[in-house]
């Protein structure tokens, strides 16, 4: 079976320029995609989880390898000793890599951005809501205003605050207000959960990064929240996604 991925590296870049890149190749040869986390429901065919394959402990343990080794997340080929696993558990060939799509970054202009397919809604949410997601990393530290901005948001709307049930990576959390209601989420459903609530959410507030790439995505108007000044070459593709998908996103710095 020949693959697309495995996908291993950042959401962000999974939504920012291998989705993207896939639909650039215009159906090349693969039977499947592999991603992580129920992040299937971001792909048009057929899709594998790692998760399922391999089990969320050894992938991350694997992770870890890698960058002890690499010192970075993403992935730069087959060999690489994540991806290897996963291909050899799954049985398939890597046909299409991200290594390919990270060697050609330089035309990411060209890639094409779509709307996703919206998700069913999770239940007992009921419509409306204003959907959260805030971690704490260099571009929101501990000490940024969470609670006010979150405070200023219930004003104008029920919030509902995503929150993992375990650290699933190397982010922290932001305190959240008392009584705010939230939908928690294991490492095996973290980005299908996450996806199914944004995308029923009436807006987004969510830290600047991958996972704020989500509203855009979906049609929902998305505020994320920064404090240093993004990386040029990823705001010119995060305009042209907000161009694409005709939509409401802007970044705001605290």
């Amino acid at each position: 079976m020949r693959a697309a991925g495995p996908f291993t590296g950042e959401p962000g870049y999974e939504l920012l320029y291998w989705l993207p890149y896939l639909r650039s190749l215009n159906g090349a040869a693969y039977d499947c995609a592999i991603t992580r986390g129920g992040a299937g429901l971001w792909y048009e065919g057929s899709t594998i989880d790692a998760y399922d394959e391999i089990g969320f402990e050894s992938y991350r343990d694997l992770l870890e390898q890698r960058y002890r080794i690499a010192r970075v997340e993403k992935s730069f080929g087959p060999s690489d000793i994540l991806d290897r696993e996963i291909l050899r558990a799954v049985g398939c060939e890597s046909v299409v890599h991200p290594a390919q799509m990270y060697q050609r970054l330089w035309d990411a202009a060209n890639w094409p951005f779509a709307r996703l397919k919206k998700p069913a809604p999770l239940p007992g949410l009921a419509p409306g809501y204003i959907a959260a997601r805030f971690y704490t990393s260099f571009q929101l530290p501990a000490n940024a205003p969470v609670l006010r901005v979150i405070a200023a948001a219930r004003k104008n709307a029920r919030v509902v605050a995503l929150v993992p049930e375990r650290a699933l990576d190397n982010h922290g959390e932001h305190r959240l207000p008392d009584g705010i209601k939230t939908v928690t989420y294991g490492p095996e459903t973290s980005l299908e959960t996450i996806s199914r609530v944004v995308a029923h959410a009436g807006a987004f507030l969510s830290t600047y990064g991958g996972l704020s790439y989500l509203g855009p995505h979906y049609g929902v108007p998305t505020r994320a929240f920064h404090r240093m000044t993004p990386n040029e070459a990823h705001r010119a593709q995060e305009r042209r996604m907000a161009e694409d998908l005709n939509a409401d996103y802007e970044l705001v710095r605290v």
